[in-house]
């Protein structure tokens, strides 16, 4: 063992200068970072191990220890040393790897948003880390990246003191966003009378249809899905990135409030009214496409429900997690 090393252990070993630990250890973090081969990472990473399983540093001192390992070796150096080393990790292990946490973290923001898209997940419920890792057997680390996820799409909402929360728009937040969304609307559909080709009017056509059968077979999810889809597959019709960027934002944030607050067994997108919009659309009529689809968001913002009480839920049982 170096006698820098040794030096450090004394020191810690009466429990009295701490502070000289932490320096120690710094010290080897530079000392390390000039050695590329993996038997001189190696030797560091088990001298750390040993000083802590012998209770050589004072127990505050173990988390610094484990993250400045963590900074000191690349993941591809840890695995192997982990494997024949049979020495105790200074830190306790993660549930999971970092590899597929893309994959792992997909599933979390999934089953949230399809919770919330049924109706399961009332507004205002509250999402904690580590429910969430106890449910899914995952890192906080992949939690928050789901939760992140949510937050940018609206879906949750980050509160000082309260965590993650299922979005609560209030009765004026659904005013304006109904509002924003009728003022771009109104924008897009002349354009899209004007300029929707014949294909393009019929994956209109396509979408309606998948509407209906979705709504009829009670999948509440994917109808408001296809319902926004309708949308911003009309306003790719009108040839106007920027309306349709605009849109997309706004018809989330729809989505989200209808889906959390739509009266169960009313239709939010009536499939006759698409059906209308459509065929006033393919007779380049603008004036009538953009009456009916303003009274189309208004009907849309008068069937929501914005006053339902809040009650408790199993998220186990809501997240379909055995």
């Amino acid at each position: 063992m170096p006698k820098q090393a040794t030096c450090y252990i004394n020191s810690c070993a009466d429990r009295r200068l701490e502070p000289q630990c932490i320096v120690g250890i710094k010290s080897l973090q530079k000392q390390t970072a000039c050695q590329t081969r993996v038997h001189g990472a190696r030797r560091i990473w088990r001298g750390l191990c040993y000083w802590l399983a012998q209770g050589l540093f004072p127990r505050s001192a173990a988390g610094i220890c484990g993250s400045m390992i963590t900074g000191l070796l690349s993941e591809t150096e840890m695995g192997p040393m982990r494997k024949n080393s049979g020495d105790t990790a200074p830190t306790p292990a993660k549930p999971a790897a970092k590899r597929g946490s893309g994959i792992v973290d997909q599933k979390i923001y999934d089953s949230v948003l399809k919770a919330v898209m049924s109706q399961r997940l009332p507004p205002g419920t509250k999402l904690t880390e580590a429910s969430l890792c106890e449910l899914f057997a995952v890192s906080r680390t992949i939690v928050r990246k789901a939760i992140q996820r949510l937050a940018h799409d609206h879906i949750l909402e980050l509160r000082p003191n309260r965590g993650a929360i299922i979005a609560q728009p209030t009765p004026q937040e659904t005013r304006e966003i109904f509002a924003a969304r009728r003022a771009i609307e109104a924008a897009i559909v002349p354009l899209a009378a004007a300029n929707a080709t014949r294909a393009q009017i019929t994956r209109l056509r396509q979408i309606v249809r998948e509407e209906h059968a979705s709504f009829h077979s009670g999948d509440h999810a994917t109808w408001i899905r296809l319902g926004g889809e309708f949308h911003i597959l009309l306003s790719d019709s009108a040839g106007n990135p920027v309306l349709t960027r605009f849109l997309r934002e706004l018809v989330s944030r729809c989505s989200l409030i209808i889906a959390l607050y739509q009266a169960p067994g009313k239709t939010a997108c009536p499939n006759d009214e698409h059906e209308h919009l459509i065929d006033a659309i393919a007779a380049g009529d603008a004036v009538q496409a953009v009456r009916m689809m303003d009274q189309h968001l208004l009907d849309i913002e008068r069937a929501l429900r914005l006053s339902d009480d809040q009650h408790e839920v199993d998220l186990a049982e809501i997240l379909d997690i055995a």
